[in-house]
């Protein structure tokens, strides 16, 4: 397994522990300190990124816009659990390149080629995922019986300057 699946493992369980410790309902409920969106819904956005990656991995072209927005996974811990278990069990390890394309540009229509490869994506879902963690940890903390990771939603690189810093 390289460093990237196993940073992927890694959050993938700290989510999955924090799942297991709230209700379908708070899992799926919108809150307002979130802008209105829920927990369920930047988890499925953040899955469905690593699934359309994977999907780009066979096909040769990645397209993040052409995510399924599937609201099984925004309102079900234990379908959003089941998806990410399934993620890890196809996760490519081999590099290869690859094409993003999207509209980045909201004020052009054009479609944007640009030149990747897996690894590169891979790295950019790791990111991105501790990203939309960070959001639902703001979540979480507002319920006592929540179990949240001491580095959940918090960049490696947050954790080892902490580290030096605090280093006698």
């Amino acid at each position: 397994m390289n460093d990237l699946r196993a940073a992927t493992a890694d959050l993938f369980d700290q989510v999955s522990a924090s799942l297991l410790s709230i209700s379908n309902h708070q899992y799926a409920d919108t809150q307002p300190v979130l802008l209105h969106s829920s927990i369920g819904q930047h988890l499925r956005h953040s899955i469905e990124l690593y699934q359309e990656l994977l999907r780009g991995y066979h096909t040769g072209v990645v397209n993040y816009e052409q995510r399924r927005r599937s609201l099984l996974l925004e309102t079900d811990r234990q379908a959003a659990i089941a998806a990410m278990q399934a993620i890890l069990e196809v996760l490519p390890d081999a590099d290869k390149p690859l094409q993003l394309q999207g509209h980045y540009n909201a004020g052009s229509d054009a479609m944007m080629h640009v030149a990747t490869n897996y690894h590169r994506e891979l790295l950019y879902n790791v990111e991105h995922l501790i990203h939309h963690m960070a959001l639902m940890r703001i979540a979480l903390a507002q319920w006592p019986e929540a179990v949240i990771h001491p580095q959940f939603g918090i960049a490696v690189s947050t954790t080892k300057h902490r580290q030096a810093v605090c280093a006698p």
